[in-house]
């Protein structure tokens, strides 16, 4: 029941609500009650470390080296990415903002806001799991870029959290054909003091 509250409370609902639940139960079994607050209180607040601030970022690379990648496609090798992110902020219109910076300086996605998908907050892909024993929770958010290659398209980012405190960052552009201008790829990031 607890893991439902935080998940509930990371689909886009404040804490309060989780917590009023509690209460309810609480009045009704005390020790139960209890025991869920104190879950809440240490179980959702495990996302915080994943919230970027004034002196802290998420930076890293794309992965897949070389010309030619099956992971990576459209981003240069070696471009770098930049991501503020408040997974609080999850259900509010905007969650955070990315950049990807090209190998050779140049801006490959300008300074581009997180948009949550409010239609996703009652529908299962808001449950989205991404495999793999070292992920926590995926987000799914659309970017709109104003500069760089992308300027004007839509991107769907999947932002995943990873146990070790780390994120994982995919962005898609279109259907990841090089030929027309789509891009996909993975990046690794870590945080970082700005």
């Amino acid at each position: 029941m607890a893991k439902g509250l935080c998940r509930t409370w990371h689909s886009g609902f404040r804490l309060g609500m989780a917590l009023e639940k509690a209460k309810h139960l609480w009045r009704k079994k005390p020790l139960i009650g209890t025991l869920l607050v104190w879950t809440l209180i240490l179980g959702c607040a495990d996302y915080e470390r994943f919230r970027t601030d004034e002196e802290h970022v998420f930076r890293g690379t794309v992965i897949g080296e070389g010309a030619a990648s099956f992971i990576r496609r459209g981003f240069p090798a070696g471009s770098r990415m930049e991501l503020e992110f408040d997974p609080n902020a999850i259900g509010q219109p905007v969650v955070g903002a990315f950049r990807v910076i090209s190998p050779d300086g140049s801006m490959f996605i300008g300074q581009t806001p997180l948009e949550s998908v409010a239609a996703l907050a009652h529908d299962a892909l808001s449950e989205l799991v991404i495999p793999g024993a070292s992920r926590m929770r995926t987000f799914l958010l659309l970017g709109r870029p104003g500069m760089g290659r992308l300027a004007g398209r839509e991107v769907v980012v999947f932002v995943t959290l990873l146990k070790d405190g780390g994120i994982e960052v995919r962005v898609l552009a279109g259907t990841g054909d090089e030929s027309r201008g789509d891009v996909f790829g993975v990046f690794r990031l870590f945080r970082e003091r700005r």
